[in-house]
């Protein structure tokens, strides 16, 4: 933050021969710049969904001079391999939501399986995520049950019991189903709230094309007649998933998984902080 601070280092004379050997110094490897506010602007940018040559722009005018594309994204990324939020292992969950959102992995369709859990205390926080080519079966059974998963603080979702006293969210989808039916079998399931009505409005539509007043007559009785006595039926997720759209949409899609999982995990990190009310940004840049 005070610009160029030149060193001033001592050399060593050599009692034998007394000539002078020069000390390099062992805490700063040569040409090598730590610009720990820089590192957090940029943080800060690519987490807040500002284009990659926006970012450019900006850190260039602060820095008085050029600065790569692949540069700035690769300080980006040492920062968010390391992210990491202490986690809540030990603590039993509640609720479990499950859902997806599109991104693009050089070039190709990918989807981000998000797993956000709610503990018996209503403390909500993300649990993993990975990105996959498909929205299959063993896709979700990889996040639920694989230490492959980009999961925060620990190597996999950890949910015991074979999900025993767990009530499961998700909008519906056959392969969530299907992938719960095999890893969580005594997990109770409910489709969320809003894909519930919904589900009901796109058929009260197919029902009634031409008569407006009877479709929105049974989707108000619907939205009536949906119990809550479940804890949560409509899931967070969405608001989330919108979000991490946003913030996803003006980057163009990723180069590499890899890319794509360190993003995700600093995603991930800096939304648990939020909802702990801690300064996330002193999270993720640690």
């Amino acid at each position: 933050m005070e610009g160029t601070i030149p060193l001033q280092v001592p050399q060593l004379r050599c009692r034998q021969c007394s000539k002078a050997v020069a000390l390099g110094a062992l805490f700063l490897p040569s040409r090598r710049r730590y610009w720990i506010d820089l590192d957090k602007e940029i943080t800060e940018l690519y987490l807040s969904g500002v284009g990659y040559r926006q970012i450019k722009a900006m850190v260039e005018r602060r820095i008085e001079s050029g600065a790569g594309l692949m540069s700035l994204w690769r300080r980006f990324q040492e920062k968010a391999k390391t992210a990491s939020y202490p986690s809540r292992e030990g603590e039993k969950l509640k609720v479990l939501y499950l859902d997806e959102v599109y991104i693009r992995i050089n070039g190709e369709p990918y989807w981000s399986l998000i797993a956000l859990g709610e503990d018996q205390r209503g403390n909500r926080s993300y649990l993993g995520a990975v990105p996959s080519p498909d929205r299959t079966e063993e896709a979700w059974a990889k996040l639920l049950d694989s230490p492959d998963s980009a999961v925060i603080g620990t190597r996999s979702l950890g949910i015991l019991g074979e999900g025993k006293g767990l009530l499961v969210l998700h909008d519906g989808d056959r392969a969530i189903m299907a992938a719960l039916g095999m890893v969580l079998p005594r997990a109770k399931t409910r489709c969320c709230l809003w894909h519930q009505l919904h589900n009901v409005y796109l058929r009260v539509k197919e029902l009634y094309p031409d008569d407006a007043g009877k479709m929105r007559e049974i989707v108000k009785a619907a939205k009536i007649g949906a119990g809550l006595s479940q804890p949560r039926t409509t899931s967070p997720l969405e608001r989330g998933i919108k979000e991490l759209r946003r913030r996803t949409r003006p980057m163009d899609g990723f180069g590499s998984r890899a890319g794509a999982l360190n993003f995700l995990r600093a995603w991930m990190v800096k939304e648990n902080a939020k909802m702990a009310e801690e300064d996330w940004l002193k999270t993720v840049v640690n």
